[in-house]
């Protein structure tokens, strides 16, 4: 489908974004008809568009503790990314922090003397 082409092109991948153009274009095309800009014929073949199907993955999931042992399998090592990695992967995972506030968390928020952390609130 052409129409699904261009609109790829112009960055609108979801499905439910994709229909919402879809529904958009069925909604001018009625109203060049009913202003008499284009013929019965042409309209009703303009607008025969199929809706997009298609699932998607949710955009978050809890992880088994296997799934969490695996990744910190992959971060064990001494290279510097491995250590960021595994720390990141503790203060995700052990504190429940979202990837928002690890981001944000700078070197002023960790305290040697009492050994906490202290971070952006939610």
């Amino acid at each position: 489908m052409a129409c699904l082409d261009e609109f790829r092109r112009f960055g609108l991948t979801t499905p439910a974004t994709t229909n919402k153009h879809i529904n958009a274009l069925r909604g001018c095309l009625k109203e060049c008809w009913k202003m008499d800009l284009i013929d019965t014929k042409d309209y009703h073949k303009a607008i025969d568009l199929k809706r997009v199907r298609a699932t998607t993955l949710p955009k978050g999931r809890a992880l088994a503790h296997e799934g969490i042992t695996a990744l910190l399998v992959v971060c064990d090592g001494d290279e510097p990314f491995q250590v960021r990695d595994s720390a990141l992967l503790a203060l995700l995972y052990g504190c429940g922090l979202r990837r928002a506030e690890v981001v944000a968390i700078q070197v002023e928020h960790y305290s040697p003397v009492t050994l906490t952390l202290s971070s952006p609130r939610r």
